[in-house]
């Protein structure tokens, strides 16, 4: 029985507090210590050919095209919003996840 409690009460915390912080990038699945970046070209350049998911909590700008590969899922956190500059595209080839929602599609955006 404490153990359920402990269960609920780690999940509680992590997932209310985990991502709390403002303008960073935490990639997991890929380390046993999540590691963050300062751009979504950053992180992707880092997980290379590693199957990963990035938990996005805060809002980011595109400014050149970019390609987000199969191996890669993102997760957005607290009403994260993807800008995209004028003249660039945004190819998201893996899957996304809003809240509880899952998306397997292939998503580009030209702007």
């Amino acid at each position: 029985m404490f153990k359920n409690y402990f269960y609920v009460l780690f999940c509680i915390l992590f997932f209310n507090f985990g991502f709390s912080q403002v303008g960073t990038y935490q990639i997991v699945a890929t380390s046993p210590v999540p590691s963050t970046f300062t751009t979504l070209q950053d992180a992707i350049n880092t997980i290379g050919n590693g199957t990963s998911t990035l938990h996005i909590n805060n809002n980011l700008t595109v400014n050149s095209n970019l390609v987000v590969p199969k191996n890669l899922s993102l997760k957005f956190y607290n009403g994260s919003i993807i800008t995209i500059n004028n003249g660039v595209t945004l190819t998201i080839n893996g899957q996304w996840m809003l809240g509880i929602f899952k998306y397997s599609i292939v998503l580009e955006v030209e702007k």
